[in-house]
């Protein structure tokens, strides 16, 4: 890959490329994501605890943004040293920004209600169901998709694919920006992994963005574009530095070992600067979140030395590793030390088990009704109650019986995957009797 190819504004639907705009084209791809109802429906998904009243803390809409605002900073100065002697440093770094920005406002779009564990509960149902009529003639291929339903592939699915009563080939994004959203390069056929980068479905569509875009190596093997490796950072900044605030909000853990690792994730002398000015904050949460800025800027630094010191491997398509694994020993430590209380202490906390498993049985009991529904309305069309069901699903869901049941069942995937989690409780308990319509 040359670095002129990082930089690619053709679309999936275009027709011409001469459209005069005030905006640049990855300026447009970020209206046309923040603008849209996935993007909204983020507001009301879980990121990692269920929304505990008074005390606010992250949900999907929030991350997105912080993590968009990361993604579009290290972007920028990433650009500076990886494209030296460019004709025009302050348009290339402005694209790199807006690009990656983009990228990061999307990264969740295909994440189910219930934060992880959705992802999980859909492929538990599927499991469930291997003998099904509806599913057990499906290829192996059309199988894994649901068996390992993953959050990644489903998101390029929004973005590309053409539904009914929708405009065609999605929202119409960019190469670049497409591309820098697909962490795994493959299909849930081709890897022994939990994660995939798309359904059998947008084979096709992945397939033209890739070979399109000189994302193919010497040996003809799709590989990541180099921005996802800043979308991944941003992503891990975030979590690894944004959910321990939460914590601390949540008093999960304690305001001295919070300022213990953030300010250790500094290099000396900022650390002494930021210790100056922490003595004129008394409260301990605005404490916390000016500690978390810090800490956050220091290691969007760090990520970008290492992204910037690979530039010849990302070019040549080699797999790297991540770039927060890759910080130097000691800060590296510290950010070890993190993950491992969030995965003991925030991941497991009774509050994120609850929500799991609430996820699992609703996500399991909302895909249940609508499938089986779907399916007995085609074989039964005098069944009353199945036709109901059909009827509420959304028009751009519903596909016809000459279409095939990988569809079909994909099609209602999407409608339950794209639920926020309060729709989800709602519908689910509705259909199976828990609450009833009021009547006026």
């Amino acid at each position: 890959m040359e670095i002129q190819d990082l930089l690619n504004f053709n679309r999936l639907n275009q027709t011409s490329n001469d459209q005069k705009s005030a905006r640049s084209d990855f300026q447009r791809d970020f209206d046309r994501l923040i603008f849209s109802s996935p993007f909204r429906r983020l507001q009301n998904k879980t990121q990692v605890f269920p929304l505990p009243g008074s005390v606010f803390v992250h949900n999907r809409l929030t991350h997105t943004l912080e993590v968009s605002t990361v993604g579009r900073s290290l972007a920028t100065l990433c650009s500076w040293d990886f494209v030296p002697n460019h004709v025009n440093d302050f348009e290339n770094a402005m694209h790199w920004g807006n690009a990656v920005a983009a990228a990061c406002l999307a990264h969740d779009i295909g994440n189910p209600p219930f934060g992880h564990s959705g992802e999980a509960a859909i492929s538990k149902f599927f499991f469930n169901h291997l003998q099904s009529y509806w599913f057990k003639d499906l290829s192996n291929e059309q199988k894994n998709d649901f068996l390992q339903f993953d959050g990644n592939a489903n998101t390029f699915r929004v973005l590309t694919h053409s539904y009914p009563t929708k405009r065609p080939f999605g929202f119409g994004l960019t190469y670049t920006v497409l591309a820098s959203l697909i962490k795994y390069p493959w299909a849930s056929s081709d890897t022994q992994e939990s994660k995939f980068g798309y359904f059998q479905s947008e084979k096709e569509t992945f397939y033209q963005l890739y070979q399109h875009h000189s994302l193919i190596n010497h040996v003809n093997k799709f590989f990541r574009h180099p921005f996802v490796y800043i979308l991944e950072a941003a992503d891990d900044i975030c979590y690894t530095v944004i959910d321990i605030e939460d914590a601390h909000k949540l008093k999960i853990v304690n305001t001295n070992q919070v300022k213990d690792w953030f300010l250790q994730l500094l290099d000396t002398p900022f650390q002494n600067e930021t210790l100056s000015e922490l003595q004129s904050i008394d409260d301990a949460n605005e404490q916390i979140a000016f500690l978390r800025g810090r800490a956050i800027h220091q290691l969007i630094l760090d990520c970008k030395s290492v992204f910037c010191e690979q530039k010849n491997q990302l070019l040549d398509g080699e797999k790297i590793l991540s770039l927060m694994e890759q910080l130097n020993p000691f800060r590296q430590k510290i950010v070890n030390e993190i993950k491992k209380f969030s995965y003991n202490f925030i991941y497991n906390d009774k509050r994120v088990i609850e929500i799991e498993m609430a996820g699992k049985q609703i996500l399991g009991g909302l895909l249940e009704e609508l499938i089986e529904g779907w399916f007995e309305s085609e074989q039964n069309p005098k069944d009353r109650f199945a036709q109901k069901i059909v009827s509420l699903i959304p028009k751009q869901f519903q596909l016809t019986l000459e279409h095939s049941n990988y569809d079909k069942i994909l099609h209602i995937v999407d409608f339950v995957s794209g639920m926020t989690d309060l729709f989800a409780v709602e519908l689910f308990q509705k259909l199976k009797g828990y609450t009833f319509p009021k009547f006026s």
